[in-house]
């Protein structure tokens, strides 16, 4: 089960860390930033379940990562 709030490493960004909001069942809010500029973007929820699966994504809650 994904968490409603959770951050997660994704290798496909150099595993940068992002954080993430479920919105709805469809869709991800999401977060990052780059040194000092902060970015926000919506993202489906499907097709980060997909890169979950092929673990190209990790999901951190707290300091532990999920499987």
């Amino acid at each position: 089960m994904i968490p409603e709030n959770f951050n997660f490493f994704w290798s496909a960004h150099k595993n940068k860390m992002f954080n993430a909001r479920i919105v709805d069942s469809n869709t991800l809010s999401v977060e990052w930033r780059d040194g000092i500029t902060s970015h926000k973007t919506k993202y489906d929820l499907n097709s980060f379940i997909e890169l979950l699966l092929k673990k190209q994504i990790v999901i951190i809650k707290g300091d532990d990562r999920v499987e």
